[in-house]
């Protein structure tokens, strides 16, 4: 995945900012020099083929793979570096792919598992 500037045009302030992220394995570079804003309440989609960067990327911006250049800022922090579980807890997460789901639950349950972490009270 290749991108020279940000998706961003707004000037509204972004809460999840990365700029110049670059990943490398080895000798594949899988993003290179990538940029991206999101802002309070958007919907931003990240699609292309298969083998693209969508992956790495969202692992960046999560925290689970670490970039060779790059930062990557939420509500103002920089979060690049920082524990997976820290920059979850702060309401960074990604879900995966996969298709495990308690089966005895319901679609509605079954998110709300992913977001037990913020939420502030109680359900019941």
């Amino acid at each position: 995945m290749t991108s020279n500037s940000s998706i961003s045009p707004s000037s509204e302030a972004s809460v999840l900012q990365a700029r110049d992220i670059t990943l490398r394995f080895g000798g594949v570079t899988a993003l290179a020099d990538v940029g991206i804003d999101v802002r309070d309440n958007e919907l931003l989609a990240i699609i292309g083929p298969n083998g693209a960067g969508k992956s790495s990327l969202m692992n960046v911006l999560s925290g689970f793979y670490q970039p060779q250049k790059g930062s990557v800022h939420y509500r103002g922090q920089d979060i690049k570096g920082r524990a997976v579980h820290e920059i979850a807890r702060d309401g960074v997460v990604r879900t995966f792919q996969g298709t495990h789901l308690f089966s005895n639950m319901s679609v509605i349950d079954n998110i709300l598992v992913g977001r037990y972490s913020q939420m502030r009270s109680s359900m019941g």
